[in-house]
């Protein structure tokens, strides 16, 4: 069983919860210090673990001698790109540096974007170019597939 959709879906849970805790203040406001930190520590962590298994299933795809469409290469990019504007995020919280908050709003707000362009990049290469899957075997039992 692939690992990378489960990392991949958490982490845009997570990640939409930070960013909009970023893009909304009042949201911040509302959720306690400590479970605003553990969010932010979450949402680094499976960012990074959605990147190494990623990385482990192209190799897998390489090694299968399976072609990899260009588009996985817009799909890392983006990815990449977003984590990359979250975790700044996350570290000048840490940090406590003292960001405009408009800065703050339009990082967390550039990060999610990226995400979510990235998330839509990988659904397609998994549901239409059937990358990485093959999604079972069909059931006997199931009615046939309906062509467009």
């Amino acid at each position: 069983m692939p690992i990378h959709p489960f990392f991949v879906h958490f982490t845009l849970s997570l990640a939409f919860l930070f960013a909009a805790m970023e893009i909304f203040p009042s949201l911040r406001e509302r959720i306690p210090e400590k479970e605003g930190s553990l969010i932010g520590v979450g949402t680094v962590v499976f960012i990074a673990l959605a990147a190494l298994s990623g990385w482990l299933s192209l190799e897998t795809l390489q090694e299968r001698r399976i072609p990899i469409p260009p588009a996985a290469a817009i799909h890392r990019l983006l990815a990449l790109s977003g984590s990359a504007l979250l975790a700044l995020l996350w570290i000048a919280g840490l940090r406590r540096l003292r960001l405009a908050p408009p800065i703050r709003r339009s990082i967390g707000l550039a990060g999610l974007l990226l995400l979510l362009g990235a998330a839509a990049v990988g659904g397609h290469l998994v549901y239409d170019d059937r990358l990485g899957t093959d999604f079972g075997a069909p059931s006997p039992a199931a009615p046939p597939a309906i062509r467009p």
